[in-house]
C-alpha cells in the first residue's frame, strides 16, 4: 500500500520528517504535496525534496484529493486548529507533540477524529523505536523484576526558544523537552495513574517554564524522578531501575542504543540518508510514519503503540504539572 503524504509547515522537523521518509521504500511512502503561509519557503522545501504539488496556506492542502495523511509540523498552539482542518476534509492525521496543548483540546480532537472514522495519532515517535520494543520485552518476560525507580532527564540549552511569545505558541519546556520524560514514565507503567505527583520549576525573565523537575509516586511504591531543562545540557539518559537489575538508555527520546541487564550493549543503527538532519536520529521518525501506514492497511483509526488513551493520559498527567507549577497558556483560555 501506498501512502501519500501531505505536509503541514516547512521547519526543521518537517525537514527531518521527510527526509526520514526517503528512507523508506518509495511504493509504500511518498510526500505529494506540502503547504506552508509563506509561499516562498513552501517552493524551496517543495524543490530541495523533489515534492509536486505546493500550497499557500493550509486549506489548499486539506482540500489536495491525492493526500491521504498530514504530517502537522507547525507551533504547538495551531495543532488543534489544523488536525480538525484536515479531518474535516477527510485526511488521516500524524500530529507533533503535543497534540494539544492542553487536555480538553486533547479529548475533544481525538473524539472529533473518532467521529470522522479518521486516524489521529500524537507524534511521541520515541515509542516506535526498536530499543522501547525491547525493553517492553525485557519487562513483560519479567526480566528486570518489578518496576522500582526510573531516572530521566533531557536537557539542552535553548534559551532562544523561551521567549515572551512562548505563552501564546504554547511552548515551554514542560511541554517541549519535558513530555518525553513523562511519555517513557506512563510508558513503563503501562499508563498506570501516579497515585502522587511533586513538581518544582523556574521561570525565565519572562515567565516560561525552563527548568523542571517532576516526581511521579505510583502504587507498590515505585517512583520516576523526571529533569528537563531548557537551560542547560544535562545528561540525556534514563535509567530503568528493576528487583533484578538495571537498563540503561542514552538519547532515550531517540534511542538506538542501551546498556542492556547484564551490561551489553545492544544497538539498532539507522540507516543513512540523502540530506542531514537538523536534529540526533531523526532518521527514527521513520518508524513511526511506517506505523501509520501499518494501521491504515490493517483498518485502524488508532495507532496500537501511541493509542487515543496514551494520548490522554499524558495529558492528563501534563494538565496535573501545569496545575502544581502554575502554568497558563494563552491557549488554556
Amino acid at each position: 500500500m501506498l501512502l501519500k503524504w501531505g505536509i503541514a509547515c516547512v521547519g526543521n522537523i518537517s525537514h527531518d520528517f521527510v527526509t526520514a521518509l526517503s528512507t523508506l521504500p518509495r511504493e509504500e511512502h511518498s510526500v505529494v504535496a506540502v503547504a506552508a503561509r509563506n509561499i516562498e519557503k513552501a517552493k524551496e522545501f517543495a524543490d530541495r525534496h523533489s515534492i509536486g504539488a505546493v500550497y499557500e496556506g493550509y486549506e489548499a492542502l486539506a482540500k489536495d484529493t491525492n493526500v491521504d495523511v498530514v504530517y502537522i509540523g507547525t507551533i504547538n498552539s495551531e495543532h488543534f486548529k489544523l488536525s480538525k482542518l484536515f479531518l474535516d476534509n477527510g485526511k488521516h492525521v500524524l500530529c507533533e507533540k503535543p497534540l494539544c496543548v492542553n487536555v480538553r483540546d486533547t479529548k475533544n480532537l481525538l473524539e472529533y477524529a473518532r467521529s470522522k472514522n479518521l486516524l489521529l495519532m500524537e507524534g511521541i515517535w520515541s515509542r516506535f523505536f526498536p530499543a522501547y520494543t525491547y525493553i517492553e520485552r525485557q519487562i513483560k518476560s519479567g526480566n528486570l523484576g518489578d518496576l522500582k525507580l526510573l531516572e530521566a532527564e533531557f536537557g539542552y540549552p535553548l534559551n532562544y526558544k523561551y521567549g515572551p511569545e512562548a505563552k501564546i505558541t504554547g511552548g515551554g519546556t514542560l511541554v517541549d523537552l519535558g513530555i518525553y520524560p513523562v511519555q517513557l514514565a506512563l510508558f513503563l507503567f503501562n499508563n498506570e495513574v501516579p497515585e502522587k505527583v511533586e513538581a518544582t520549576a523556574a521561570f525565565n525573565e519572562h515567565g516560561i517554564d525552563v527548568i523542571i523537575d517532576k516526581i511521579l509516586h505510583f502504587k507498590n511504591g515505585a517512583v520516576a524522578h523526571l529533569k528537563s531543562s531548557g537551560m542547560q545540557l544535562l545528561g540525556n539518559k534514563a535509567t530503568i531501575h528493576g528487583t533484578k537489575g538495571k537498563i540503561e538508555i542514552t538519547d532515550f527520546w531517540c534511542a538506538v542504543s542501551l546498556i542492556d541487564i547484564d551490561g551489553s550493549a545492544k544497538e539498532w543503527p539507522l540507516p543513512s540518508a540523502t540530506q542531514k538532519f537538523n536534529y540526533p536520529n531523526s532518521c527514527g521518525l521513520k518508524y513511526e510514519a511506517e506505523a501509520v501506514r501499518q494501521a491504515l492497511m490493517q483498518g485502524l483509526i488508532e495507532v496500537p503503540k501511541m493509542t487515543h488513551e496514551d494520548s490522554i493520559r499524558l495529558a492528563e498527567l501534563q494538565e496535573r504539572f501545569k496545575l502544581i507549577i502554575g502554568i497558563k497558556y494563552e491557549t488554556d483560555n
